[in-house]
């Protein structure tokens, strides 16, 4: 049992739970994930089992697109559902044109500051454990990059906003610097993943599929395709044993010498060898497949 498994999380349980429920579905104890969703929300979880648990750290793509409900009216101290309020205003004010007019200001690269509640460590402590104390949490701005962010309905006081943008961005900051740049304190009140780089959420199976005989094994994806989140380069038989051995290698492809931060899943034939980095124009493993 190894590959790569696509799961439509529900509301409720954590990203534990449903590695969790992997384990127990194919019975296997290497399982892993490429991106935690919280409890709050629902969609696309990259799962990862057996020998592609060796993968997570490279298939968790730079690109995330996500369906958020933004809620006007109030604000909280978790900046979604889940808070305690912490400010109200009136969402009457608002239309259609305003909130489009004010999203486009979110495109492109900027700097964000993530939720008090959030595990970023703060002095060697997750800020959510020092706001849980009732202590203010400074938390530095990060930077971050929106590449697309539109309106996609609009019943007062819900906005429905499709939201694709680069890893590392929390939602639910947007939905807070939404309302404090319209004037009208707003919160996440739910939020869905519809993709990670090239996975789709069409492609996923139920979570409460997990719990019918057969059926996460049927779904398990490997080889290449369940791989294709990671550039591929082509590779000879001597190649691959070279790169086994901890050897540089020369590929036949060009590679560009100066972009000396970039990796490669090399392959030969249909065949993942090992996860390579880009040094110097020559393929150097990093990690073996």
């Amino acid at each position: 049992m190894n590959g790569v498994l696509l799961i439509d999380k529900k509301v409720g349980p954590t990203s534990f739970d449903v590695v969790a429920q992997v384990r127990r579905a194919l019975k296997v104890k290497a399982v892993g994930h490429t991106g935690t969703l919280d409890p709050l929300a629902s969609g696309l979880m990259v799962v990862v089992v057996g020998t592609y648990t060796r993968a997570a750290q490279y298939l968790d793509s730079d690109e995330k697109t996500y369906l958020a409900h933004i809620e006007f009216g109030t604000s909280t101290d978790t900046c979604d559902r889940e808070g305690r309020v912490i400010a109200s205003g009136d969402p009457s004010q608002l239309d259609e044109h305003r909130i489009r007019e004010m999203l486009a200001t979110f495109e492109g690269e900027q700097k964000q500051v993530p939720p008090q509640y959030s595990a970023i460590s703060i002095k060697g402590e997750r800020a959510y454990q020092i706001a849980r104390r009732g202590e203010e949490v400074e938390m530095p701005s990060r930077d971050v990059v929106i590449h697309e962010i539109i309106l996609q309905e609009w019943t007062a006081p819900l906005a429905r906003v499709l939201i694709r943008c680069a890893k590392g961005t929390y939602i639910r900051s947007i939905a807070r610097d939404l309302g404090e740049k319209l004037g009208v304190p707003a919160h996440l009140s739910a939020l869905r993943r519809l993709a990670c780089g090239s996975y789709r959420l069409e492609e996923a199976m139920l979570q409460d599929d997990l719990t019918q005989d057969g059926r996460a094994a049927a779904a398990l994806m490997s080889g290449l395709d369940a791989l294709r989140g990671i550039a591929m380069i082509e590779i000879g038989e001597g190649q691959a044993l070279r790169l086994r051995q901890g050897q540089k290698v020369m590929p036949a492809q060009d590679l560009d010498a100066k972009q000396t931060d970039e990796i490669y899943l090399a392959i030969a034939g249909t065949l993942p060898v090992a996860f390579c980095l880009n040094q110097g124009g020559m393929l150097k493993p990093v990690r073996g497949f």
